[in-house]
């Protein structure tokens, strides 16, 4: 169960829930910094009626990998495969710009480079999902976190969640989580909740569980203060899903002290992102609405969430075509 307590009036970096009050005072939905935009971690429900006007760019535009993450104090995009790549100059507008209704707004206007850990980590062309969260350390070290399309348990040269520092691209080691009865591999499902790192693979090497045989399984582990370079994460809880990952989720924002909501790639339909709702009190998860609801015109390598305009964005990788939804 996440740890909410209620920060002061002008904060949205602490541990907190709650909304803007009629005072004024600001309490955020666990720990969201400047990185989200402002965000406090209220859920974000896109309608899939209301699409933007989808962009088709090219590498040189358009993020070319599986999976992002936005940094909005930066104005920096990230994608991972093949290889953990920043792109500056986003959005193509300018951070301080807002959406205005054409996809384009999210092509980039600067420079993709490889980040300065990347070599360093040995994931070479192995990273699949990613997104940004926050060490328990007393500064709330801001870290890029990108899983393997290896065992999230295994060792060696492959596998689990590798941690980056954000200001500085380094490599600060990467960690294993492990399920007490299955395998897990190919790691394209990674999410920040505000509390805890959120895991997703694309296979598993069971049948399946409540949901049938596409059923997936989300993992939801603890945050260490510090990266213990091939060590151990702490699970918090195993949760069956609806099902597993393509590539690319985002966590979409408390709605309960205890529950929230999750968006995610299905891997039945690479054009489709379902919504998923999660109660981590009772441990259990439903779809919100049909399966793959959002229906883009390409494939959907990779999917983020806006959360500065509070805009679903799915697409990337190849087909260089984004897709959004807003509320």
């Amino acid at each position: 169960m996440p740890l909410l307590s209620t920060f002061g009036a002008t904060s949205n970096k602490g541990f907190g829930f709650g909304r803007v009050g009629a005072g004024g005072s600001i309490f955020s939905y666990g720990y969201f910094d400047v990185e989200y935009g402002g965000w406090t971690g209220d859920a974000i429900n896109a309608d899939p009626t209301n699409a933007g006007t989808p962009y088709t760019g090219t590498a040189s535009d358009v993020y070319d990998g599986l999976d992002m993450a936005i940094d909005w104090s930066t104005g920096k995009a990230y994608a991972a495969y093949n290889t953990v790549s920043q792109y500056t100059g986003f959005p193509y507008a300018g951070t301080g710009s807002t959406y205005a209704g054409n996809d384009n707004y999210y092509r980039f206007s600067g420079s993709r480079s490889d980040i300065s850990g990347h070599s360093s980590s040995g994931i070479a062309a192995s990273g699949r999902g990613m997104a940004l969260g926050y060490l328990n350390d007393v500064s709330r070290t801001a870290v890029l976190m990108v899983g393997h399309v290896n065992d999230t348990h295994s060792g060696g040269t492959g596998g689990g969640i590798f941690f980056f520092q954000l200001s500085n691209g380094s490599f600060l080691g990467r960690m294993y989580y492990s399920h007490p009865s299955e395998t897990l591999t190919d790691l394209s499902g990674v999410a920040w909740d505000g509390t805890h790192i959120l895991a997703v693979c694309r296979t598993r090497s069971g049948t399946g569980g409540a949901f049938g045989a596409d059923t997936g399984i989300l993992t939801r582990l603890i945050m260490p203060s510090s990266i213990s370079s091939n060590g151990n994460l702490t699970v918090d809880q195993h949760i069956e899903i609806p099902h597993k990952v393509f590539y690319g989720m985002h966590w979409g924002g408390w709605t309960t002290a205890t529950s929230g909501t999750l968006y995610i790639t299905d891997n039945n339909n690479a054009n489709n992102v379902s919504q998923f709702s999660f109660n981590w009190a009772t441990g259990t998860s439903a779809l919100v609405g049909a399966r793959g609801k959002y229906v883009s015109a390409d494939a959907n390598y990779g999917l983020t969430l806006d959360t500065k305009n509070r805009r679903l964005v799915v697409g990337g990788y190849s087909t260089h075509t984004i897709d959004s939804f807003g509320e």
